[in-house]
């Protein structure tokens, strides 16, 4: 059965991509998903987002208010730039809705079954079309051998097992994973005091780095600097 890593994006750009290519796994047939939204699959940034959906950034650099007949149209026009925003963010959210866990999963599945689909039959052999005639019949689960979910594929590994009635035979987790018996909020409030404690242990062993982080902080604070992908 073929094997699919989701998250891992190459064999070598992170730690879990080297243990589907163990060569002491059984494993021939190894996709590499480049899952919705990254990759070649549509990656999704600021930019791209910006060209499909223009006046979904409208506010970050909004008009120039100084003069007065621009001052004297000032309502009017925010309330115009807010609609456009507005509409923008609902065309935009429709279509960010379209690279969620569910969507990559069917991707997956997909790719799936094209991948085990069996050569025609050629052999004169009775017993032996017979059973490749058993081979191919389409009752018969063929699910993924095996599937790593790294990161944010371990989100789409939990959906996999939640959603589909075949999922992979064998599901390794390598990070990602979503919260089940609890709210978002919780699990994050809990992430950010086990955060502080490490930053205060952090700070007990390294006291000379408080005034440079605080340093940095500052100068963040006055000048921000963006990021590659634009944020």
């Amino acid at each position: 059965a073929p094997v699919v890593g989701l998250g891992v994006g190459s064999a070598t750009a992170s730690w879990a991509g080297p243990v589907l290519f163990d060569a002491s796994l059984p494993y021939r047939r190894i996709v590499l998903l480049d899952q919705r939204g990254t990759g070649r699959s549509s990656p999704i940034t600021k930019q791209t987002m910006e060209a499909q959906f223009p006046d979904l950034f409208l506010l970050d650099h909004p008009p120039d208010t100084t003069t007065k007949t621009m001052a004297a149209t000032t309502t009017t026009a925010d309330e115009t730039l807010v609609q456009r925003v507005n509409d923008a963010v609902v065309k935009a959210t429709d279509y960010m809705a379209l690279f969620r866990a569910d969507s990559i999963v069917k991707d997956a599945e997909y790719i799936r079954q094209a991948l085990i689909q069996l050569p025609p039959l050629e052999s004169t052999d009775n017993s032996q079309t017979e059973q490749r005639q058993q081979q191919q019949n389409p009752e018969q689960p063929k699910p993924w051998g095996f599937c790593l979910g790294q990161s944010f594929g371990g989100f789409c590994l939990m959906t996999y097992l939640s959603q589909v009635a075949h999922p992979p035979q064998i599901c390794l987790f390598t990070g990602g994973i979503a919260p089940i018996l609890e709210d978002v909020h919780s699990v994050y409030t809990r992430l950010w005091k086990r955060v502080l404690k490490r930053s205060h242990l952090y700070y007990e062993q390294y006291p000379g780095d408080v005034r440079l982080v605080k340093k940095i902080c500052q100068r963040l604070l006055w000048r921000p600097v963006p990021l590659p992908s634009g944020g």
